[in-house]
């Protein structure tokens, strides 16, 4: 059972990049970070579980460019993988070539010699509906964390399910 803990303070930011950013920091470091587009919000809204699975926050991105504030929180995360939800119409190729490109981080984000380029892992269908499907098929997989109701072995149209999320 989820229990929802209070926050007491407002976290807000210029925008809805920097306020991503700043709930991110809020969450504390991890090395996973899971990218969304800002402009348009299903891709978001589909990569919930992904990122609730991994402990990762989401940030979010312009489709042609990478803001500053979501650069500056995947260097204090400490993030090594990124995952791109959404195809190129969502994300741009040129995006995801800036974030091949750039070097992983240790927290509180000193790059140390040596270290390689970020991890970029696209999940992008035709449409939003495929993008979703492909987002949570790599949920599902994850086992990282606790798994009490074998989630690994779920598989779409099993109707033994115990829950179901809905949005439109």
């Amino acid at each position: 059972n989820a229990v929802a803990t209070p926050v007491a303070a407002r976290i807000g930011g210029l925008d809805r990049y920097e306020t991503a950013a700043k709930i991110a920091q809020t969450n504390g470091a991890n090395d996973t970070v899971v990218l969304a587009s800002g402009e348009n919000f299903p891709d978001a809204l589909s990569s919930a579980y992904l990122a609730n699975q991994f402990g990762a926050s989401i940030l979010l991105t312009h489709a042609a460019t990478l803001p500053a504030t979501t650069i500056q929180a995947m260097r204090l995360l400490g993030t090594k993988t990124v995952y791109l939800i959404g195809g190129t119409g969502a994300i741009s190729a040129g995006v995801e070539a800036q974030l091949l490109a750039t070097p992983q981080y240790i927290e509180p984000g000193v790059v140390t010699a040596g270290q390689g380029k970020l991890l970029v892992i696209r999940l992008g269908g035709l449409d939003r509906y495929e993008t979703n499907k492909i987002v949570n098929l790599k949920a599902a997989a994850v086992t990282t964390f606790p798994n009490p109701v074998d989630r690994t072995n779920i598989t779409f149209g099993q109707a033994s399910k115990l829950t179901a999320l809905v949005a439109t």
